[in-house]
């Protein structure tokens, strides 16, 4: 077995971003947490072996890459005592989809050589299942490694994938069997690029986080007489790692879910900073991309969501819980408690309905997902079929923890799968 060191940049700011996603997302520290990826010349343990583990160790001084490579065909269990005795030091791993493939896949060698599984007592954070949660927003063809790699602005530039290292792998041997030193280091250095681009593009790769699980630390509204739009800041000097958008639809598909229009990604200089913000201009560059202006707009760019609503102004209804509890006044179109009621002629009450025990109020809304659990909500009149609405003016009363809350609330929901 061989055993190949890199040192890598810890203070590339696209790094030093992905470490921020991870320490504002889970409660373990970067330097307890093991970055790996597996390369193997099959898909079945039972019948092919695993021949190359990568690996990143993050310290408070530095971060580097382990990559311990079979360089025969008898070094397969001293590689997996060697990542062992590394992850013994660890509280997690991170990975790019081994939940499917690479921890079961290893697991089934430790088996086969009577070791203890060491990710038994180790958090397992998945990229690949968190981010397909939000697959829908993103702008990309699939979910694939490298389609999230540049998505966040990583290109790893020519490589090959990993069914053709297997190919490669397999040519290494055979020259190095053959004395062929030069030949058989070309290849090693192919597989060994490979499997690093692997490693540092699922860091990277981090940073899709901020969208499917942001937090935010500011908050604030911008109204005008048509939108309001609430913005908020990601916390800790996180940065969107790109900038995109999409409409938001109300209308329910056949699956009874909510569907949102392609994303499109923007330049990341379409708004500098949240002064720069203007719904005018976002509405009027949407429509340029061929968006409806009626729909909700959710955009990411830099340090910012934000989620420019229509304002309606309409009459909308508030329902009140225990309709048993109230009696409806039909001259008024009103529910009210009957602690209030009873005071008034029985000729004019009669016992509420879950359809009637409602209130009216004429204001400014924004439409928010069915799914929003907040209790002040208004609903049109047919309130089972209807939208769900927020008072623009119970926003602007808020608190700031109390709008943080609401609009985290909000733009989670906005992004629900």
């Amino acid at each position: 077995m061989k055993t190949f060191t890199q040192s890598i940049p810890s203070d590339d700011p696209e790094i030093k971003n992905s470490l921020a996603v991870l320490e504002s997302l889970f409660d373990i520290p970067c330097e307890k947490i093991c970055v790996f990826d597996i390369e193997t010349t099959g898909l079945s343990a039972k019948v092919s072996n695993v021949y190359l583990i990568g690996l990143m160790i993050i310290s408070k001084t530095e971060i580097k890459s382990i990559q311990l490579f079979a360089d025969d065909y008898t070094s397969e269990q001293t590689l997996l005592e060697e990542f062992d005795a590394i992850l013994a030091d660890m509280d997690a791993v991170l990975h790019f989809n081994g939940t499917t493939f690479d921890i079961p896949y290893l697991e089934e060698k430790y088996k086969k050589y009577n070791l203890a599984s060491p990710f038994i007592d180790l958090e397992s954070i998945d990229l690949y299942k968190l981010v397909g949660k939000k697959r829908h927003i993103f702008p990309t063809e699939n979910l694939k490694l490298v389609s999230v790699e540049k998505l966040v602005g990583y290109d790893r530039g020519d490589d090959s994938d990993g069914g053709e290292c297997i190919r490669i792998y397999t040519e290494y041997m055979t020259k190095k069997y053959a004395g062929d030193e030069a030949g058989s280091k070309e290849c090693m250095e192919i597989v060994l690029k490979h499997n690093h681009d692997d490693i540092i593009g699922t860091l990277l790769a981090c940073q899709a986080l901020a969208f499917v699980s942001p937090v935010f630390d500011d908050i604030s509204i911008d109204k005008n007489d048509d939108t309001l739009t609430l913005i908020a800041k990601l916390t800790n000097g996180i940065h969107f790692p790109a900038s995109f958008a999409y409409n938001y639809s109300f209308e329910k598909s056949k699956k009874k879910k909510s569907k949102n229009s392609h994303s499109r990604l923007l330049d990341p200089g379409f708004i500098t900073s949240s002064s720069d913000y203007s719904s005018d201009k976002v509405i009027a560059h949407m429509k340029s991309l061929g968006y409806e202006d009626n729909y909700t707009i959710v955009l990411f760019c830099n340090e910012f969501a934000y989620i420019v609503c229509p304002i309606i102004t309409d009459e909308k209804y508030f329902f009140y819980d225990d309709h048993k509890e109230y009696f409806y006044l039909p001259d008024e179109d009103k529910a009210i408690h009957k602690s209030v009621g009873i005071y008034v002629d029985p000729a004019h009450r009669k016992k509420a309905t879950a359809a009637n025990c409602y209130t009216r109020k004429q204001g400014q809304f924004i439409q928010v997902p069915l799914t929003l659990s907040f209790s002040d909500v208004f609903y049109d009149k047919e309130k089972k079929d209807s939208g769900k609405y927020l008072l623009t003016d119970s926003l602007s009363d808020e608190s700031s923890s109390g709008l943080s809350d609401i609009t985290a609330e909000i733009i989670r929901e906005f992004t629900l799968p």
